[in-house]
């Protein structure tokens, strides 16, 4: 049950991280036409991201309830899912979540150009939702709130950063050279400069993260959360490394409309997108765990 239990982890945390990163960044940081055409070509990829929120919340619900009854003979128990959902601090986030999921697949049945903004609050609440889920809600007291809130924000600037991506590839590969041009120059600069702040947020509250819950840098290579929660920072590393050569050396040039420059940047950036969706599939097996 542990791999299926990563499996909705990991396509939990993603349709989150993506839909909140794709809602904000045509929300906030696209502007003019192109902000109205990023949004006709990406309303179907949000809607299909906002319906699979709920298919894979209930997937992790029932093999939640597996894990605590005889295994797969249980996960579709009424009497345990009950339990689960009623006398479990999972349960409780489960429901909240759960709300917020129904309410945001509502916007998208609307269909008004007011909902985009809705959409992105509320895309950016069910991702800040999934903070308690896993070993922030082992602490107790304002630790432990403040771990939740920690791991929240964490979520909300991986969100901007890496959900950001898509739309920005997307961007680099069919405006570059059209009417859209000016806008998408425009949308680069913005999209930087929330991008490193995201980075940075990443930064901090990751390493906040991993030191409230261990209480040390992950060392011990004989514990398989350290080993893994070592290979994600690597990750994560490499991943600022490619942010960082985007911004101070391919940005600049792709304003003099190079296009060796220019496919360098849109490779670069699907390289995040691939090694990102390898850290929330670690992310998927680290919350089963124990953090020793």
């Amino acid at each position: 049950m542990e791999s299926a239990l990563a499996f909705f982890r990991f396509a939990q945390y993603s349709a989150a991280i993506f839909l909140f990163g794709g809602s904000c960044f045509i929300s906030v940081i696209a502007r003019g036409p192109l902000q109205k055409r990023l949004l006709e070509g990406f309303s179907v990829f949000l809607l299909l991201l906002s319906l699979l929120l709920p298919i894979s919340w209930l997937g992790w619900l029932f093999i939640q309830t597996g894990s605590m009854g005889d295994g797969w003979r249980d996960i579709a128990n009424p009497e345990l899912i009950t339990t689960v959902l009623l006398d479990t601090y999972f349960g409780s986030v489960w429901l909240l979540r759960f709300l917020f999921m129904t309410v945001l697949l509502a916007t998208f049945i609307i269909a008004s150009n007011s909902t985009l903004t809705q959409q992105t609050v509320l895309s950016g609440l069910l991702l800040a939702s999934l903070g308690p889920i896993g070993h922030p809600s082992m602490l107790e007291g304002f630790m432990g709130q403040y771990l939740i809130l920690n791991n929240a924000l964490h979520l909300l600037a991986a969100g901007l950063w890496v959900g950001g991506l898509l739309p920005l590839s997307a961007c680099l590969v069919v405006f570059p050279h059209s009417i859209y041009q000016i806008d998408l120059a425009i949308c680069l600069r913005r999209y930087s400069s929330f991008g490193q702040l995201a980075v940075c947020l990443v930064l901090v509250t990751g390493a906040l993260n991993a030191f409230m819950i261990l209480g040390t840098f992950p060392s011990d290579w004989t514990s398989q959360y350290q080993s893994i929660l070592f290979v994600k920072v690597l990750l994560v590393a490499v991943m600022i490394g490619i942010a960082l050569f985007n911004r101070y050396i391919l940005n600049p040039a792709v304003r003099a409309s190079a296009p060796k420059v220019l496919r360098a940047l849109i490779v670069g950036s699907w390289v995040e997108i691939g090694i990102s969706a390898a850290v929330i599939c670690l992310v998927g097996f680290l919350g089963q765990l124990q953090p020793i």
